[in-house]
């Protein structure tokens, strides 16, 4: 599978960013990180050596804990 190239994946980044500072700099609990890292170390998007995802290209454990952030898989519930 082909992760976003680097550009698409700083624009992703950015936004992420963005809303989670506009948000309030609030993060998930526990559970919802904990949750949301179990589902994308299962799912095939789920690139193992850099721990990103490839479809949207974001580092897992970070995006997992900003609460102002959702799957671009929707395979997140919270």
């Amino acid at each position: 599978m082909k992760k976003p190239g680097k550009l698409k994946k700083l624009s992703n980044f950015t936004l992420a960013a963005a809303k989670f500072a506009a948000g309030g700099f609030i993060k998930s609990s526990k559970e919802v990180y904990s949750s949301r890292v179990l589902t994308c170390l299962a799912c095939d998007k789920y690139e193992v050596q850099t721990d990103d995802c490839l479809e949207c290209g974001c580092p897992i454990e970070l995006k997992a804990k900003w609460s102002t952030e959702l799957c671009p898989l929707n395979k997140w519930t919270k």
